[in-house]
């Protein structure tokens, strides 16, 4: 359908009652524009012997009913699956934009981009009734609709997941390799029922140590593959590191065998880009779990956190603000280290008491820690605002006070554990601290 104003858009479902008992039928639609909407029978049925009674009310009433009958009845309540099947154009608004723009910067014919049939079964994780009840948990429905609300949610896990998916479609095989963390190798090979991945790894690291970037243009993502004589000095890299590994010096392997197991890496990788995603299937099909229990499709979507690629994601994106909170740790004035070495290192939360340990008045303390703090949340934001969307905060130019405030509790559990484990090492090098604090110690000792 195309609006007055020329721009396309989606054909909702106009009666109160479709909205809550019908879904896109992402098998047979062949546009998100012009969608087919499939009864779920289940939610027909209940819906005619529970809810028809409310038919004369808004549409803001039904919905705050459902989520109170959700949060009252738990888990399993039928409530949960009428307001996912209300929340079907919800999860399409905000990844049409995104999905668009991924489509037309990175389609290519070699490396399939997910179709949006494939993006709306990914945003239905979120209205699973497991993700569904978390979020209902925080919703505020005097702040906003709920519409609304889940529609951020989605718009943030949509775009991890195109860029994920494309990400890697941008990289020649060479430049594929040399970003990949083994991590993300290891999920991509066990995807294709490769569990004895240690080869494959060592090939991967092999190559890493040896291979020099060759560009083909100034596109740093376009990197050439190895010749062949790069290609024997890597093999010979391997084959020495994996003699080690098993201990024998009869193992050998030739250059063909070697860039045979870089390809597989290369063909793992890219077959984890065009995957297919979970339930192609009608979402009115009821089936039989192994439980002898009856099943609809929304009861068996995946749990939000449950992909590996988010927590491998997540991992990545954690050691990399981790990198930056030490190293410009380590750049602080003396002093500033000492402080947050005592207040973190010691669990020392008495500003008065890392005053006594370091010799240096209370206002001191506070005006140094203060100014500690800010600089390396300053540093953070920098260095993460160019990609902030990649470090799962706002999609825009500057950081939302929200992301702010997440940046400073990361940037305080990254030093904690830094400071702790490493604080008996450190010793050596603040030596000068030890007597205060075996005085300090001391006092706790005779005045607890």
């Amino acid at each position: 359908m195309i609006s007055a104003t020329g721009i396309k858009v989606m054909l909702n479902r106009r009666s109160l009652r479709e909205k809550f008992i019908t879904f896109i039928d992402t098998n047979k639609s062949n546009s998100i524009y012009n969608p087919i909407w499939i009864h779920d029978s289940r939610l027909e049925r209940n819906y005619a012997r529970n809810l028809d009674f409310l038919e004369g009310d808004s549409e803001t009433s039904l919905v705050n009913h459902l989520v109170e009958l959700a949060k009252r009845e738990g888990i399993n309540s039928m409530a949960y699956r009428h307001l996912a099947a209300y929340l079907e154009e919800a999860i399409t608004w905000p990844f049409k934009t995104q999905y668009q723009k991924f489509c037309s910067d990175y389609s290519c014919s070699t490396h399939p981009i997910y179709s949006w049939q494939d993006c709306v079964h990914e945003a239905r994780c979120i209205t699973a009734a497991q993700n569904l009840q978390k979020i209902l948990d925080k919703f505020n429905q005097k702040k906003s609709s709920l519409r609304t609300f889940v529609a951020k949610k989605i718009s943030d896990k949509i775009f991890r997941f195109l860029r994920i998916g494309v990400e890697r479609a941008k990289y020649s095989n060479a430049a594929l390799l040399r970003k990949t963390s083994n991590s993300s190798l290891k999920y991509s090979l066990q995807q294709l029922g490769i569990n004895d991945v240690y080869p494959i790894e060592l090939s991967l690291s092999c190559f890493n140590d040896i291979y020099v970037p060759i560009r083909s243009d100034s596109n740093t993502r376009r990197l050439e593959w190895p010749n062949r004589d790069k290609l024997t000095e890597i093999a010979k890299l391997y084959e020495q590191k994996y003699r080690q590994y098993i201990q024998s010096s009869n193992y050998t392997i030739s250059v063909e065998e070697f860039e045979e197991l870089l390809n597989t890496c290369v063909k793992a990788l890219r077959q984890d880009i065009s995957r297919e995603i979970f339930s192609h299937i009608h979402v009115n099909k009821n089936y039989i779990n192994k439980e002898g229990e009856e099943v609809n499709f929304i009861d068996n979507l995946p749990d939000e956190d449950s992909d590996p690629r988010d927590r491998i994601l997540k991992q990545e994106r954690n050691e990399q603000i981790t990198s930056i909170v030490i190293d410009y740790y380590r750049k602080l004035p003396q002093r500033a280290q000492n402080i947050l070495l005592v207040k973190l290192g010691l669990s020392i939360p008495s500003q008065t008491d890392i005053g006594y340990v370091l010799d240096i008045d209370q206002p001191t303390v506070s005006k140094d820690l203060k100014k500690a703090k800010g600089a390396i949340l300053k540093e953070v934001a920098e260095k993460i605002k160019p990609n902030s969307t990649e470090f799962g905060f706002s999609d825009s130019k500057s950081l939302t006070p929200e992301d702010i405030e997440n940046i400073a509790a990361i940037v305080h559990d990254c030093l904690e554990p830094y400071l702790t484990s490493h604080f008996s090492g450190m010793l050596s090098t603040y030596y000068i601290l030890l007597p205060k604090m075996l005085m300090f110690y001391k006092y706790l000792i005779f005045n607890i």
